[in-house]
């Protein structure tokens, strides 16, 4: 089955069979280690609830979000919910590792205990069930920044029927939202806001890793850089970079980029960046201080004219129809 079929039959879900819930925390004295996973002890209320809630949100974003307008995931291109992405779970190593730390048989993991509570961050709280065909299905949802497993802190109440009443001062207030962030079914990971993924998952840890081999690419293969090591820092220290340079890696136009054709671009578009003699006589790309946003947008094919108008826009967000 093509993945927009897949994508169709996760629509189509009538129920949740046999859901069950655990969560992914990151401990909080080393947020590089593997997630570690607990299985949580769940009243049949919160259970039933999740379920009923994630099947009424596939058909809410059915609505808004259908197949047709599926593509692959793209760490350059921020999708919204209505522009669902996919991921082949057997393609991506970091998203294989992630999956499979959850068993589909769940009473083999460790049930999460009192004495663990404010040991880490709790990442993201993923609901796991069967569809008709007894296949795996699972939802996963990031947990808002700041989440700890821990009594809150001061004198908590709730308002039930016109009256606040007391919490139990052992209490640890969870919130599970109604809605979920992407959907493992079928060997394929469907994502509904590419942000909230990547923050989940800690993926930027590994895409700064691609991030940093794709610049070196550059520099050694296709485009002598000066002060390259001064450029890669800068880049790599923001997030947003992160993502377009990995954007760039999966797209793959490098391969097509040379001193030359970069120097047209320059030219075309009237940049302030130069190609000049390098301290060994070759031609380099030289950039000033203030301009590494101006490189990334050249390797991240910013600049573009329209044969329609022949006006000159600039977007990151690009879609490639055809290679």
């Amino acid at each position: 089955m093509t993945e927009k079929q897949v994508l169709q039959e996760l629509y189509a879900l009538e129920s949740l069979d046999q859901p069950e819930l655990v969560f992914g925390s990151r401990h909080k004295e080393n947020e590089s280690a593997p997630f570690y996973i607990r299985r949580l002890n769940s009243s049949t209320k919160l259970i039933e609830r999740l379920a009923t809630s994630c099947v009424e949100r596939l058909q809410a974003l059915q609505a808004i979000g259908p197949t047709q307008h599926l593509r692959g995931y793209d760490a350059g291109f921020d999708a919204d919910e209505d522009e669902p992405r996919f991921i082949k779970v057997e393609d991506d190593g970091v998203i294989e590792a992630v999956v499979n730390s959850i068993t589909e048989n769940t009473a083999g993991l460790a049930e999460f205990k009192e004495n663990e509570r404010g040991n880490g961050r709790l990442s993201y709280y993923a609901l796991q069930g069967r569809d008709k065909k007894g296949r795996l299905i699972r939802f996963y949802r990031a947990m808002p920044i700041g989440q700890r497993l821990k009594p809150a802190e001061g004198i908590q109440a709730v308002l039930k029927k016109n009256q606040f009443v007391l919490v139990d001062s052992e209490s640890v207030p969870v919130t599970f939202s109604a809605e979920f962030t992407c959907a493992l079914y079928q060997g394929h990971l469907y994502i509904f806001g590419t942000r909230s993924f990547e923050t989940m998952f800690h993926y930027y840890d590994d895409l700064k890793a691609v991030a940093a081999t794709t610049l070196d690419d550059v520099h050694q293969n296709h485009i002598p850089i000066e002060d390259f090591d001064e450029l890669k820092d800068r880049l790599l220290s923001n997030k947003a970079n992160i993502k377009r340079l990995r954007g760039i890696t999966k797209r793959g136009h490098l391969k097509k980029y040379s001193l030359q054709s970069i120097k047209g671009s320059i030219d075309r578009f009237r940049l302030g960046i130069k190609v000049t003699e390098g301290a060994d006589g070759k031609p380099h790309l030289h950039w000033e201080d203030g301009q590494e946003t101006e490189v990334l947008r050249l390797l991240n094919d910013y600049y573009v004219t329209s044969p329609t108008s022949g006006l000159d826009y600039g977007s990151n967000n690009k879609e490639l129809l055809a290679a």
